[in-house]
């Protein structure tokens, strides 16, 4: 179960594990955190999060932010994954893996339904992209999850932002 917390204005998703390190850090959100645990409601988002069964395989301590049809997943101070359900352009829907293109062939190699992220536009990326169409989406998830608990090396970048989320 997860609530949703605002840190400097920035709606944050939060897991159960979090909330006592939250309330003790921050008292004047007890009440808003209690509520929502206590009515046992997910966070008020305007869209429900695609492949929110994944949450069960993911580590303690992320932080998923919602944006305009995706939610950004941090953890370890990088930001790892973006889960994307949309209408526009629905051969992008699926699971954005963020990782470098040295590691792009021993993913690829590890979890064969990862393809290549390929935008209409031209624009190259390093992003990885695991498709939702895929035969194998869920299985291949599920792995992809384990090696973010793993702290693989592979998947997860650092930048300007998600260190902002993690002081």
């Amino acid at each position: 179960m997860g609530i949703l917390w605002v840190l400097m204005g920035i709606p944050i998703f939060c897991f159960n594990e979090q909330i006592s390190a939250i309330e003790h850090a921050n008292p004047i959100n007890i009440s808003i955190l209690t509520i929502f645990t206590i009515l046992g409601r997910r966070s008020p988002m305007k869209k429900p999060m695609p492949f929110d069964f994944l949450l069960d395989y993911l580590p303690a301590g992320i932080i998923v932010k919602p944006a305009i049809g995706m939610f950004y997943i941090y953890f370890d101070k990088k930001i790892i994954l973006i889960f994307r359900e949309t209408r526009k352009n629905p051969q992008h829907n699926g699971i954005w893996i963020s990782t470098q293109r040295e590691h792009h062939a021993s993913l690829k190699a590890e979890i064969p339904a990862i393809t290549h992220f390929e935008l209409e536009e031209g624009f190259d990326t390093a992003w990885l992209l695991l498709n939702d169409k895929h035969e194998d989406f869920e299985g291949a998830a599920i792995q992809l999850c384990k090696l973010v608990t793993g702290k693989d090396h592979r998947i997860g970048k650092i930048t300007p932002a998600s260190t902002a989320l993690f002081q």
